[in-house]
This record gives C-alpha cells, structure tokens and sequence, in this order.
C-alpha cells in the first residue's frame, strides 16, 4: 500500500493543464453545437447553454482565483449575475454555434471558437478563458485580428494588459520541454534531490505542464515517498524509478486514458483532483468517478463549502478576540469604579464632621482641619472645601458624593458580574472554536455568535458599494429578436428605462414614441459601421409604439437616434431624457416579434 508524502501542505487548487485537458476531451461533444442562452451565475462565473447532437448541455467557466475551472453544469441553471461582458456575449453569441473547444498546450488556457451572426453574415470570435493563479480572466475577442471587445476581470500582468480595445495575446509560453516530449535526461536534476519535496520541485521547474500535484503523483508512483529510502538508493536507481513512473503518466495521457478520481485525507476532506490515478495516499483515500465532470464538480462543490467554512471561522475568531480584549479592558474599568464607590463611608464621615463643625468654618476655605470623632483617639485631619461653598453646602457636597457612591456601587457591581458573565461565554466559545472542524459544531457556534450580538447573521447579498451598484444596475427588460436576428431590449417601468438606456453603447439605437409614455427601446447593433436595415428598424419601431401609452393608435411617431445622442434631463424623473439627431417612423403598433427567451426555447 502506498504511503502519502509528507509534509504535504494542499491550497485551493485551479485544474491543472492534465486535469483541464481530461475536461475539454468530454467536452468535444459540444463541436458545433448552436449557442441558445448565455448566462452568468455569479460574478466570476459565465455560461453557454448549448443545443447539439448530444443535446442540451451547459459549458460553465469559472474565473474566482482559487477555484477558477470549466466545467458541464445543468442547463436548466440560472444565472443571477451581471456584467459588461455578459452583454457583450449576449450582443455577439447568442443564436451563435460554438465550434471547438480547445487547451493551449501545457498552459491553463481554454480557446473556445465561436461564430455569431451579423447582417454582414457570420462573424468569427474567440471566448479565451485564462485560469492561471490570481490573474484568471475571461476573455471575447474578436477573429482574426484578437482585438478585445470585453472581458470578465480587467488584468494587467507581465507586459500584457487584457481590456477592450487592446489586443489579445497568448502569454510567452513557458521555456520547459513539455511533458509528453520529456526523456529521460529531462530528470536529471530531480534525481539528484534526496528529498520527495524537493525532487517534486525540481520535476516541476523542468517539465512544462506538470502541476506539483501531478509530480507528486509520479513520486508516488515511483515508490519514492520514504526518505530514508531515498538517500538509501543511488542517483541512478532513483532516476530509474522516475522516469519509469513518468512513462505510465505519459503514455495514459497519449491514449487519453482518463481515471478521474478524488483523494481525500484521513478526515474525508478532498485534496487532490486528478484524471489519471493517484498514487500519494492510500487506497481507502480515493473516490473513484465515471466521468471527469463529475469528479470536477464535486470536488469543487466540497472545496468552496470548506472554504466558506474556512472564511466563516477566520470571521468568528476575529470577532471573538476582539470582544474578548473589549471585556478585559471594561472589567478593568469597573473594578475601579468598585474601588471608588467603596468610599461612600467616608464621603458620609466627612458630611457628618463639617456638619458638627459648621459654627467654626466660613466660606472660601480651601479646607478644614477637624477633630476625627469617629476613631478612637479623634485624631486631627483636613478635610477639603470647596471654597465658593458655604459650610452647610460643603457638607452637603459630601453627602451627595456618599449618595452616588452608594447608588453607583449597586450599578457597577451590576455591569461587572454581566461582563464577567459574557466573558466566561465568549471564552467558551472561543474554546469550542479551537482546532474544531466539524460543521454541525461550527454552525452552532455561529448562531451562538449572532445571540451574543458578535456577528450578523448572514446575508445574501453584499453591501459593499460596489455590491450596491451592480444591484442597482441589474434590470431585466423584455428581450425580443427581429426577423434578422437584431436583439430589442425594452424597458418594463421607468427605473429599467433610465438603467437600459444608460446601460446601452453609445453605437445602439434609442427609441421612443413621440411626446407620450411609453417604453425606452435598445436595438443593439451587431456592427457599429453598419446601421440595421430598414426592416429592422420598422420592426423595432413597431415594438416601441407597442409598448407606449400609443398602443391604440392607429399611427404612433416614433423617434429614434443613436444612444450617443441621449441624455438625463436635468432634475427630471426617472427615465426622463433630451435627445437629438432623431428622425421619426410612423408605424402601426405590434406586437409581431418573438421574445428571445421564446426564441431559445423553439430552438
């Protein structure tokens, strides 16, 4: 039975280029498959769902730094994100064909080509996914020229800087000899290593394509997860063994014989996600999967969870050290304020002697030196005045300080055994929290947070000002399609006008009826040098006067202009906009275009 190597330290992991070359061959059955709906399923996650010979599927691409992958998912999801490139791909694929999926060799780079139709004809563009650490992005330029028209993440990293306009380029691939044409001279370096950690980085630094997790895989299989071992055998019985164990992994990746399995650790929690076998851990640590999305889809369904977890804790211990400094600094304060409310003896003994005495004292004495009655040899002492005070009213000063001492003492006796009290609890928690993973635990900590007012509970949404913005921004307009495949955005009430408009580029065109309510009405354009035919424009006409206070009209003027040419009326209401360089189309309202979700589903 194998052994695991040790210390292996596990972070969250992006597929390697193995792994990612395993997802792209079971996605082949995508090839020309018509682009029915794209969706985006949160910020850092694009969907295509697709119609082909193989059916209805969904290719999700996921962009979050430490879980950035691609992946089949239902196509049945919806998406509940919004962006720019969102639009962009609506604009652009949508009613498109996706015609190949392919991996950029030994990079975490995914090149998707597409078509979309322009009233030019079909126009090709590349969907480029970059899931390479913490400058994943995703990427729609157009064919051949790579000129960007949006992205998912603005990146800007090793000379290139990925935005609209730029132009795309492949990053500097690496200088490695790539994994299928390593030979046996290519370990050279890793075999003179006498430690599994630093052979599985020398392994590394040399062949290109190779993850540490897959080197240590090939370490594994070699047999050379023993230290002693290691330094026991020869440089040469050492390079044997591996270039042996490389050659299973090489000639499995040449037929493409994919294994896709999980390894987890002595607790269950997954570590490694691999599509050829794994040879690290134990036998009873490994959770086989007939397909490789399935095997990619659990093991980030679990790695994000724990992850949430992870976060969920990292909050909890923050927050229970901080009130745990709080109460300490506060039971400190209130023991002082004990200490001086324990004088409400002496501030009465004072009243009590200035009151014997008031025949003696004058005003503006500073003090008084009296004759201490209550000891036993009435020793002198001085006791202070307030010299604006007569005596009558020094003596009541002190009698009111023995008042509020005495009243305060109960107060702060009060505080101070609640503050004990919640200490005692947060420490109890903070002592259930330690080093404990289980999650049926950590949610009971959690809801013992909220009750104590540590934490909130949780939210859905965020409140983050950019949170803020993209929720005001998010709309969802009717969407039709015209007879040349020209997608109408229309407007449902006028906060969605005044967004939609906003929203649109400068290039689409604008349209309203003439000097009534109505819908604000986007017809995008599929190229900014051409302007939509007249059909096209009849038809959208027809639409807006539809969707107006018109709609029983015989004939309603419709405007329309490029959105460039439209803008907010100075303090005016919602959706309340000027524009110029209209020109006008009389139309009868109708109501004789298919919505475009309608549209996706008749296909």
């Amino acid at each position: 039975m194998s052994r695991a190597i040790n210390p292996i330290i596990y972070h969250p992991m992006s597929l390697d280029t193995i792994t990612l070359q395993a997802v792209i061959d079971e996605c082949s059955v995508f090839a020309e498959s018509k682009i029915i709906a794209i969706e985006q399923y949160d910020d850092m996650e694009i969907g295509l769902v697709l119609k082909g010979p193989a059916g209805r599927h969904a290719l999700a691409i996921s962009v979050q730094p430490d879980f950035a992958r691609i992946y089949r998912t239902e196509p049945a999801r919806k998406g509940t994100g919004f962006s720019a490139l969102l639009n962009v791909l609506r604009d652009h694929l949508l009613a498109g064909v996706l015609h190949s999926i392919e991996a950029v060799p030994n990079e975490r780079i995914v090149d998707i080509r597409c078509s979309g139709r322009t009233p030019l004809g079909w126009r090709s563009y590349r969907l480029i996914a970059e899931l390479i650490d913490r400058h994943t992005t995703l990427v729609l330029a157009a064919d051949p020229d790579l000129a960007i028209l949006e992205t998912l993440r603005r990146i800007s990293t090793g000379g290139r800087e990925l935005k609209p306009g730029a132009r795309y380029e492949f990053p500097e691939p690496l200088r490695k000899i790539p994994l299928l044409e390593a030979t046996s001279s290519n370990i050279d370096a890793a075999s003179e290593e006498t430690t599994s950690k630093d052979i599985s980085r020398m392994l590394t630094r040399s062949i290109g394509g190779l993850s540490p997790a897959m080197a240590r895989e090939i370490i594994g299989k070699a047999g050379l997860t023993d230290e002693e071992r290691i330094e026991r055998i020869s440089e040469q019985e050492r390079k044997i063994c591996l270039w042996e164990s490389m050659q299973v992994m090489i000639r499995r990746l040449r037929s493409k014989a994919w294994t896709p399995c999980i390894g987890r650790d002595s607790h269950g929690k997954p570590l490694i996600l691999s599509a050829l076998p794994i040879y690290s851990l134990p036998s009873e640590q490994i959770e086989t999967f007939d397909t490789v999305a399935s095997a990619v889809d659990q093991f980030y369904i679990e790695r994000i969870e724990e992850e949430k977890r992870r976060q969920g804790t990292m909050q909890m211990n923050r927050v229970i050290v901080e009130e745990i400094k709080r109460l300490d600094r506060l039971i400190q304060h209130l023991w002082m304020d004990v200490d001086r409310t324990e004088r409400e003896a002496e501030f009465r003994k004072y009243g009590d002697l200035l009151t014997a005495h008031l025949t003696q004292l004058k005003r503006g004495q500073t003090e008084a030196k009296i004759k201490d009655y209550y000891q036993p040899d009435q020793p002198m002492i001085t006791i202070a005045l307030n010299p604006d005070l007569n005596p009558a009213k020094n003596a009541e000063r002190y009698f009111k300080q023995a008042r509020k001492a005495r009243d305060g003492r109960v107060i702060v006796e009060k505080r101070l055994l609640r503050s004990e009290e919640r200490l005692e609890k947060v420490r109890a928690i903070q002592d259930q929290l330690r080093d404990n993973t289980d999650e049926h635990v950590l949610e009971r900590t959690y809801k013992a947070c909220v009750r104590m007012g540590l934490i909130k509970a949780k939210k859905v949404f965020s409140h983050s000002p950019l949170a803020k913005k993209r929720k005001a921004l998010e709309i969802h307009p009717r969407r039709f399609l015209t007879s040349d495949h020209h997608l109408l955005l229309v407007g449902r009430n006028n906060k969605e006008n005044e967004v939609l408009t906003k929203t649109a580029s400068p290039d689409d065109i604008w349209l309203h009826a003439r000097d009534i309510g109505g819908s604000h009405v986007i017809l995008k354009r599929q190229d900014k040098k051409v302007m939509p035919s007249k059909k096209t424009l009849y038809e959208a006409a027809c639409l807006t006067a539809y969707f107006s206070k018109g709609r029983g009209s015989a004939t309603v003027p419709v405007d329309y202009t490029e959105r460039r040419y439209v803008r907010k009326q100075k303090n005016g209401g919602p959706g309340q906009v000027i524009f110029t360089h209209e020109k006008t189309l009389f139309v009868a309202p109708k109501l004789n275009l298919k919505e475009a979700d309608s549209v996706k589903k008749d296909n």
